[in-house]
């Protein structure tokens, strides 16, 4: 399936304010389309969105493949402190101050960027803070797609342990910090052994 004008616009629009290569970007936008095409109910998250381009791509998946009356059915949740990444611990070797200082974009420039890039409000749910004051006592929120890119040991394992179990059946969970050993020691200690069933690897 060949994206949509506009889809590819916003794409050109958006790619130079991400932290990853085009064809990681494009995935998020073709998963999103293929859950929605199989009929897979539930909401879209990201963790860690820095400027907000997956959560952008994931809204043109939406708006590519469903009628506008539908889109109350979905909704793109937006989890980020939006004030950069917080104290690492001894777990996360090899994340530098300025690398946490580096990937900091505030809430208000987001929302700056959705709408330069013709992102619907409608579609967006911002839940700006720390994971550890957002995410316990959050409302179960069922969720279609979960990307996780929070970078560090203990911010992987809260998400899991918050937003994991609200994957939906045929859910999918993307996981962009695996080269980060903290990252990927909290990935495996915040999912229970014989619950994931990696679909995909993608070489950097």
């Amino acid at each position: 399936m060949i994206a949509s004008p506009e889809t590819q616009a916003t794409f050109k629009a958006c790619s130079w304010a991400s932290l990853c290569r085009p064809d990681v970007l494009w995935t998020t936008y073709y998963l999103s389309v293929m859950l929605i095409d199989l009929g897979v109910e539930g909401h879209f998250a990201e963790c860690g969105v820095f400027s907000g381009t997956h959560p952008a791509m994931m809204a043109r998946a939406i708006i590519d493949r469903v009628s506008p009356k539908e889109y109350p059915k979905y909704k793109i949740h937006l989890f980020d402190s939006f004030q950069g990444l917080p104290s690492h611990s001894d777990q996360d070797e090899g994340i530098s101050d300025n690398l946490r200082q580096g990937v900091s974009c505030s809430l208000e420039q987001v929302k700056i960027y959705m709408d330069e890039w013709g992102i619907p409000d409608s579609l967006l749910e911002y839940h700006a803070g720390w994971f550890g004051e957002t995410l316990p006592g959050l409302k179960k929120i069922p969720l279609a797609l979960l990307r996780i890119d929070c970078d560090l040991y203990s911010s992987v394992k809260l998400v899991l342990q918050h937003l994991y179990p609200n994957l939906v059946e045929r859910g999918i969970c993307i996981f962009d910090d695996y080269a980060f050993p903290g990252a990927r020691l909290g990935f495996f200690e915040g999912t229970s052994p014989g619950t994931i069933s990696p679909i995909m690897w993608q070489r950097r």
